[in-house]
């Protein structure tokens, strides 16, 4: 038997957190945010793709800060495996 955990990595793109995976025999993944805004890791979407390019704008009145991403694999409409390792990025007001 086998762990699914996905395996994110992250760049920017245009100024824009730009995440990639390989999601392997998972159909989807489950992918989360923390905006460090207090409300920790949201719910971001499931995803059919293996790529997101988050474009919401930073909250005012920060010009900095650090987001953290992670997900889960998804089979048959079902969460399975681990979570990924915590990935996270600077990112700037541009």
């Amino acid at each position: 038997m086998f762990t699914l955990q996905p395996k994110l990595t992250i760049k920017l793109n245009v100024g824009r957190p730009h995440l990639t995976w390989i999601k392997g025999v998972s159909d989807a993944v489950d992918l989360y945010v923390d905006r460090d805004d207090g409300a920790g890791f949201v719910f971001l979407g499931r995803l059919l793709k293996n790529e997101y390019i988050d474009v919401v704008s930073l909250a005012a009145p920060k010009i900095f800060d650090e987001w953290k991403y992670k997900a889960i694999c998804v089979i048959a409409d079902t969460q399975v495996g681990l979570y990924s390792n915590i990935m996270s990025i600077d990112v700037k007001k541009l």
